[in-house]
């Protein structure tokens, strides 16, 4: 298993090292209307740039879009080879281009909200379970998102999918 300065290697190798944010707080350095005080503000465990983080989001998202052209690739493969909602959206105003969590040994209720954080900071939001356990808690937990959407019980992006932890990191490897 790699520690979290190998993981933090990996990322930045694969999108350079200038755009891996480690333990991101969403408000940092914000310009625009995020207001920290008054907000919940998490911590992403890793954004990846470019940020929507100032009042110029058309410009931002304009570079975030360039982003995922650029690694439409890899995002692909990441997309074939995780879990995701068959409600697939993406985010139109996120406050980055990645949001990757990890998760290993939280409850239930803590992945919801790792995957409510990053489907609503990232274009696309990467939950990287390092378990099974943890991949098939995620699997039920799409499957009830989309029961929810389904149903009309609740209407949010999908822009978020689940991946094992060995994989994210070979298709990540296989691209550097």
């Amino acid at each position: 298993m790699r520690t979290d300065n190998e993981t933090l290697n990996l990322l930045r190798r694969a999108f350079g090292r200038e755009n891996v944010l480690p333990e991101w707080d969403v408000a940092r350095n914000s310009q625009d209307a995020y207001r920290k005080k008054l907000l919940y503000c998490p911590r992403i465990d890793y954004a990846i740039k470019p940020l929507n983080i100032n009042t110029n989001t058309e410009h931002n998202n304009r570079l975030i879009s360039d982003a995922c052209a650029k690694y439409q690739s890899l995002l692909d493969e990441l997309i074939r080879s995780g879990l995701r909602c068959d409600s697939w959206t993406l985010n139109e105003n996120p406050r980055c281009f990645l949001a990757i969590e990890y998760e290993h040994k939280t409850s239930t209720k803590h992945r919801v909200g790792s995957l409510v954080n990053a489907g609503t900071i990232g274009k696309i939001g990467i939950i990287v379970a390092q378990s099974d356990k943890v991949y098939r808690s995620y699997s039920r937990i799409l499957n009830y998102v989309d029961f929810l959407q389904l149903n009309k019980k609740m209407n949010m992006q999908t822009n978020f999918l689940a991946i094992r932890k060995e994989k994210f990191e070979e298709i990540l490897s296989d691209r550097i």
